[in-house]
């Protein structure tokens, strides 16, 4: 959950098997293979805001090659808010949602899914990912490396190897720049979408 350019990203969740670009078919199918009458016909909800789209029909292409159909259906904000619930409407399978951070900290991405969140669309709950979070909220920690330890073991419930996965995390959003030839150090855009400007240089 937690993106590049939060702090203690290093020290979070660096080798989190999610982060890979290129994901594993072969293991995938295997995965498949082991599940007890799968779901292989599902309605795929996202919102009508640019580029969502294109990534619902890239997800699309990739699940038919895993031998997943899926039905595109998109809807503006209101009704799709409607429909995500709670509770959700018996036609939503899966849903497309994304999260900009309000503070560039860890806490703010992974507390969206505590039990009773109302960004927590998911019905997904764990008390113990709960009581994590309350630690932090708390101040429960000796300095921001125990901060981060606490991260991790968030990250661990959600993602790790045992994790209980309530999202399939896809992507970050990225940004691609034009700039001239004269710019030696580019700006920055963080994880709440701010513009930083200050560290620009240009080639004297």
């Amino acid at each position: 959950m937690t993106p590049p350019g939060i702090k203690g990203f290093d020290q979070i969740d660096p080798k989190s098997k999610w982060l890979p670009a290129d994901g594993d078919l072969d293991q995938a199918k295997q995965e498949m293979s082991q599940a007890q009458n799968p779901k292989t016909d599902i309605n795929l909800f996202y919102n009508n805001s640019a580029g969502h789209k294109e990534i619902a029909t890239a997800i699309q292409a990739q699940w038919k090659d895993l031998g997943v159909k899926s039905t595109l259906k998109q809807q503006e904000w209101a009704q799709f808010l409607e429909f995500l619930g709670p509770p959700p409407n018996q036609a939503v399978d899966v849903y497309r949602l994304g999260w900009v951070y309000d503070f560039a900290d860890a806490i703010n991405g992974l507390e969206l899914f505590t039990c009773d969140s109302g960004n927590n669309d998911t019905n997904w709950c764990n008390k113990d990912f709960d009581a994590l979070v309350d630690k932090v909220h708390k101040g429960d920690y000796a300095d921001d490396n125990e901060r981060f330890g606490l991260y991790n073991q968030m990250e661990q419930i959600m993602f790790g190897d045992e994790g209980d996965l309530p999202i399939t995390p896809i992507m970050w959003y990225t940004t691609a720049n034009l700039e001239r030839s004269t710019i030696a150090d580019t700006f920055n855009i963080d994880p709440l979408d701010v513009i930083d400007l200050s560290k620009v240089v240009f080639k004297s």
